[in-house]
């Protein structure tokens, strides 16, 4: 046994699947497993090259992941279509949050975008966001300073960290309330 088939195997697990192919050549001759290799990287028809938003209809949370979109002729998307899924701003407004409000969208005004879905709370940001949405999606949003955050959980959660993380990236002040009621106790007492 070699050193490099493991160094090979631990490669490829890290690889996605749409990273590599793997093809059985046991047996094959070379214009078969050219048909092979040719089969495994045809374009999937039902992802366009460049994404294209397209306004989702309906209001029920579970089924804008769920509900099939049709594709722009109409017809339903093929099986094995990547499912839907919420962005990372999950149900913020993304054309709000650049201005810099944090603002709730609503199913109603949602939008599909390259399989992720983003919710709107104004017919005004959804037409902006359809217009141009890499603009909303390639820079950092920007926060508010003045924005409030309360984080609660058991000791040793790590509450603090993630107020502290937060501070130095978006410059919140942090307040931490026992600790203040503690302290002002001990001036008290």
């Amino acid at each position: 046994m070699t050193v490099e088939r493991p160094n090979l195997d631990d490669f490829l697990m890290k690889l996605n699947a749409d990273q590599f192919l793997k093809l059985d050549c046991a047996g094959k001759t070379p214009s078969e497993i050219l048909d092979s290799a040719s089969w495994l990287i045809q374009a999937d028809e039902s992802v366009p090259l460049k994404p294209k938003p397209v306004k989702v209809e309906g209001g029920d949370i579970g089924a804008l992941l769920t509900d099939p979109i049709p594709l722009p002729n109409g017809d339903d998307p093929p099986e094995g279509t990547l499912p839907r899924q919420y962005s990372l701003w999950q149900q913020t407004d993304p054309v709000e949050l650049s201005k810099g409000k944090v603002v709730a969208g609503t199913p109603e005004l949602s939008v599909c975008y390259a399989n992720n879905m983003f919710c709107f709370e104004t017919e005004e940001s959804q037409a902006a966001f359809m217009a141009e949405p890499r603009k909303y999606l390639t820079e950092e949003p920007s926060m508010p300073e003045n924005y409030r955050l309360m984080m609660l959980g058991p000791k040793g959660i790590g509450v603090h960290t993630q107020a502290e993380k937060l501070s130095e990236m978006y410059g919140w002040k942090v307040i931490d309330y026992p600790k203040l009621v503690r302290d002002r106790l001990t001036d008290i007492l």
